[in-house]
């Protein structure tokens, strides 16, 4: 076998007795429910064919608008839990303010108090009674 040979061997011949033509294509919409030339193609297919696409539009539509209350309902429930958290942490902040505050208060007034007690008009009170 000579190397010409052997190189056409290799390379499929480009001419052939069947050949084979096909085609695709593509079209996109957006929203649930086709276009009227979609529907007209569909309808030449099989004429019950529409009752079953309303049927699954309208499927579709509910699935997604309880998927919406859904996610609408988890939010609002998730925000709900972060406001009561925040609500918890500050009311636990604002009790040891007024814990603080009034051990603050309690001191002072007896410091006031021990101070006021050894003062001479104080002493004085005490020596009448």
């Amino acid at each position: 076998m000579s190397e010409t040979e052997h190189d056409n061997n290799l390379y499929p011949s480009t001419t052939s007795e069947h050949t084979t033509a096909f085609g695709l294509s593509f079209s996109g919409y957006h929203s649930p429910f086709p276009p009227p030339s979609v529907l007209e193609g569909y309808k030449a297919i099989d004429s019950g064919i529409l009752s079953i696409i309303l049927d699954m539009t309208v499927k579709e539509i509910r699935h997604l608008v309880e998927k919406r209350e859904i996610e609408i309902l988890e939010y609002s429930r998730r925000i709900e839990e972060k406001a009561v958290e925040g609500d918890f942490k500050f009311g636990g902040r604002g009790q040891w303010i007024a814990c603080f505050l009034a051990t603050f208060f309690l001191v002072i007034l007896v410091v006031l108090a021990f101070l006021a007690w050894k003062l001479p008009s104080v002493q004085v009170l005490r020596r009448e009674v």
